[in-house]
């Protein structure tokens, strides 16, 4: 997510695009990722996040590569307990 939404994983804060928090949990066998961000181009991060899931392989810094399958994927209400990160992302 940080390179589809900031173009790299080695910037200075705050991200240049669109100030972000990628959260990943288990959900039996399955990992369930969350994005929340903020940026005044919400379909341009939302298309980046998007392509950044579909594109089902990544390779980190240091060569390794990770490789997954998405399931589902679908914009989401900001949630009553991620308000507070979200009022700190937007002012980054």
């Amino acid at each position: 997510m940080t390179v589809a939404l900031c173009g790299s994983v080695d910037h200075p804060p705050p991200c240049p695009y669109a100030p972000h928090f990628t959260g990943v949990t288990e959900d039996g066998s399955r990992l369930r990722v969350r994005v929340l961000f903020a940026t005044d181009d919400e379909a341009g991060a939302r298309a980046g996040v998007e392509a950044a899931l579909r594109s089902a392989r990544y390779a980190d810094p240091q060569g390794r590569t990770s490789r997954w399958s998405v399931l589902a994927s679908s914009p989401a209400e900001v949630r009553e307990d991620e308000r507070e990160h979200g009022a700190r992302l937007i002012a980054s």
